[in-house]
């Protein structure tokens, strides 16, 4: 697959010893900045259905004036500016009457009769109510207030609950763990909500629950977790609810970058969820919010995508990992350096990230490794970068080894998925498998 590289053309072209001079670390630094990857023209969404969620959205209330629905080549999806925006301006202001809430669900046809009969008996969640709401209201078709929206939603998503098994093993290992315990949770969730549903939902409308199947859920459940927004106003209505989400039309075509700077809440005076930005944008770009500081994996299980270039990508190690990477054993360590490692909760971070190279914990736990045994309760001169030279020198040489080493290990696996069917799903995982790659690379550039 394209963007991968032998190990020998790494190690020739790459590999570079000491630190970057200062054009090498400028080019790094721009190299980050550069948000996205295609100069091809933006088009604006006139489809029908966008057509119709646009006029909808006005109808009621919702205001917008200088953004609209685009495909974009780096994102697919996305907002448009279609005049110059301002830093501090509002882009867009959803009403509460279009937040699609735990509480508004309830005041709903199905939510109210869900829980006049559940009164008393199993805590409904914030999530079934959603996942429930949008099942029904997709099943109204143009019988619900919400079919403009529900129309523009995605059909399918990239998480892992929709990966096959076969995709899902193409995934970097930790994050395959996760992937699938996710995968896991979805279906314990769905035989959850079906066993808790099951009489009420029968007696609401029986046509409408033998659609309901695990398909279903599943989309529903993923358009909740992948496309709500915060809200922290309180229920209108006594319930026993947990979580704090809403469902935003339009709203949710905003993508993520790691770089934007805005603010979104909702405004109690206005009785509006307000999106402002603190970039400004000129006309013909994208418009971005933020989700936080998420590396890629996160992204990905969470959402459903990854950055192209994400300053926040870190890489983790376990410390059997590095032990055998520096060809020791956990007898290497002395029961003063064990208690030093665990007090200080050491093997916490071990990790490093695209912008920062390693974390402290890492270089301090290659620190304790390194102290010679007389002067373990001295290891507060690593804290202070107080270390004689001889030791700095051990800890950025062995923090150079287990780089280099879990690099090539990494090349070396890589290359045998070069032939992988160029499905989505299979170039996000050898997405996220270049991104260690890469994060290893520029650590070892910042060293």
């Amino acid at each position: 697959m394209a963007g991968f590289v032998s190990y020998h053309e790494f190690i020739t072209n790459n590999l570079r010893m000491g630190k970057p001079g200062r054009t090498q670390r400028k080019r790094l630094r721009q190299k980050r900045m550069n948000i996205s990857g295609s100069n091809l023209k933006p088009q604006v969404l006139l489809e029908e259905n966008y057509i119709s969620l646009l006029k909808w959205a006005k109808r009621n209330g919702m205001v917008f004036k200088k953004i609209r629905p685009a495909i974009f080549s780096s994102t697919g999806r996305g907002m448009l500016a279609i005049e110059r925006i301002h830093s501090s301006e509002c882009v867009i202001s959803v009403p509460e009457r279009l937040l699609i809430t735990a509480s508004s669900v309830l005041e709903s046809a199905i939510g109210n009769y869900v829980a006049e009969r559940m009164k008393g008996g199993a805590k409904s969640s914030n999530d079934y109510l959603l996942v429930l709401f949008l099942m029904y209201e997709k099943y109204l078709e143009k019988g619900s207030f919400w079919a403009p929206y529900i129309r523009t939603l995605p059909d399918t998503f990239n998480t892992p609950c929709y990966f096959t098994r076969k995709e899902l093993f193409l995934l970097p290992e930790q994050c395959r763990e996760q992937a699938f315990e996710q995968v896991t949770q979805i279906k314990q969730s769905y035989k959850s909500f079906a066993k808790a549903y099951n009489d009420v939902l029968q007696d609401f409308d029986c046509n409408f629950w033998r659609t309901v199947d695990f398909e279903s859920f599943k989309w529903a459940w993923c358009v909740v977790n992948t496309r709500s927004v915060y809200h922290d106003e309180p229920n209108r209505r006594a319930q026993p609810i947990d979580g704090n989400c809403a469902l935003a039309p339009l709203l949710d075509l905003l993508n993520h970058c790691d770089k934007a700077e805005m603010c979104g809440r909702f405004n109690s005076s206005s009785k509006n969820y307000e999106i402002n930005v603190i970039t400004e944008y000129q006309k013909g770009t994208q418009v971005f919010i933020n989700y936080g500081p998420h590396d890629n994996t996160r992204l990905f299980l969470e959402y459903g995508f990854v950055l192209p270039r994400n300053v926040h990508n870190s890489y983790r190690f376990t410390r059997s990992t590095i032990l055998s990477h520096l060809g020791m054993s956990n007898s290497f360590l002395s029961n003063a350096k064990e208690e030093l490692i665990e007090r200080n909760s050491l093997t916490r971070d071990l990790s490093c990230v695209s912008s920062e190279g390693i974390s402290w914990n890492l270089w301090t736990f290659l620190g304790v490794l390194a102290l010679p045994e007389a002067i373990v309760s001295q290891w507060d001169m690593i804290l202070s970068n107080k270390c004689p030279d001889k030791l700095k020198g051990k800890i950025e040489m062995w923090a150079r080894l287990l780089l280099q080493r879990e690099l090539s290990d990494l090349v070396t696996y890589n290359s045998g998925l070069q032939d992988i069917d160029p499905s989505d799903n299979s170039r996000l995982a050898l997405h996220l498998r270049q991104d260690q790659i890469d994060i290893l690379k520029e650590s070892l550039l910042l060293l």
